[in-house]
């Protein structure tokens, strides 16, 4: 199976050593902007960018999960995997979270819908690149604006088709594995899988050290002063 940075088809090993995203295309396509939309809903079109055009995208991969999924009703079958990934940004040290949609030779039936929840506020645009591997892009998205995004394709991801990989660029510097997406196929709807979505600052093991270190001194000032107060008084 392949593993695929943007741009360049490698290992996750050679990924998660650090490996800078590239890209071999250019393309006048500007950041397209995710306005929250209510009923009735409005869709926004995804063009498609490069990092040539989006340079601010380059970054690093943090980590990648592949998960494959399998939806099947009525006698037909949608089956493939789900590719997350998580890009932190050289620049401004935020992340962008990605994902590809590969059907397989099973996979009859195609996935035309792609919703991920968990981003709450933190979405500020979202793309597809047309600089990674595969042939067919996300025409359209929806962001509820409750941190719930749809990818539209229009055309489907059918059986040995791979998406391009498409995304949503945040404001968040942390990452959990605690958003949720499904996809919607011509067999039904599957079930929920977790992915990666922004998450709330935790301490590093180094500010945990110096945490429960600074905890053991005031517990042993307090032990020392309850230890003089009772000879003082006894």
């Amino acid at each position: 199976m392949r593993r695929l940075i943007l741009g360049t088809d490698m290992s996750i090993r050679a990924i998660l050593a650090a490996s800078v995203l590239v890209s071999g295309f250019s393309s006048a396509a500007m950041a397209v902007p995710l306005p929250f939309t209510s009923p009735p809903f409005t869709q926004t079109a995804l063009p498609g960018t490069t990092l040539d055009a989006r340079p601010e995208l380059a970054g690093i991969v943090l980590e990648d999960r592949l998960t494959p999924y399998l939806v099947t009703s009525g006698g037909q079958q949608a089956s493939g995997s789900i590719l997350a990934r998580v890009v932190r940004e050289t620049a401004s040290g935020t992340l962008d979270f990605y994902w590809q949609v590969r059907g397989d030779e099973m996979g009859a039936s195609p996935v035309t819908i792609f919703r991920v929840d968990g981003f709450t506020t933190y979405v500020s645009d979202g793309d597809w690149r047309i600089d990674s591997s595969g042939n067919e892009g996300p025409e359209t998205a929806y962001n509820f604006g409750t941190g719930a995004v749809n990818f539209g394709f229009d055309r489907g991801i059918a059986s040995d088709d791979y998406s391009y990989l498409f995304f949503l660029r945040t404001s968040a510097t942390s990452y959990a594995e605690t958003g949720r997406y499904d996809i919607i196929t011509g067999a039904g709807f599957s079930g929920l899988f977790s992915t990666f979505a922004p998450s709330t600052t935790v301490p590093e093991p180094a500010q945990w050290a110096l945490m429960l270190g600074g905890l053991a001194l005031v517990g042993g000032i307090a032990r020392r002063r309850r230890a003089g107060s009772t000879a003082l008084y006894a």
